[in-house]
């Protein structure tokens, strides 16, 4: 057995080695996702406000992310090869 294939211990786990790799890029995405989310928000609707947005627009925009996350299950649709599961 090399290295790369004896299991390592994290968080409680036993795990692989690309497994582990594959929860570190899981996090940075996360982590770098989190911080342009809010940090676009927080820029994105008082400018709309000043441009004259409705309620319900800026209500829309402040939601759109989260509409967008319950959404992204679906867009893979179409990805996978005829016959093959999704998950």
């Amino acid at each position: 057995m090399t290295d790369q294939e004896t299991p390592i211990q994290r968080m409680g786990m036993q795990m692989s080695h690309a497994t582990w790799r594959n929860f570190q890029w899981d996090i940075t995405a996360t982590v770098i996702y989190g911080f342009f989310n809010v940090i676009f928000n927080q820029f994105y609707v008082p400018i709309a406000i000043q441009h004259g947005a409705s309620s319900f627009q800026v209500g829309l925009l402040t939601a759109a992310p989260a509409i967008g996350l319950i959404f992204s299950p679906f867009g893979r649709v179409g990805l996978s090869e005829p016959g093959q599961d999704l998950l």
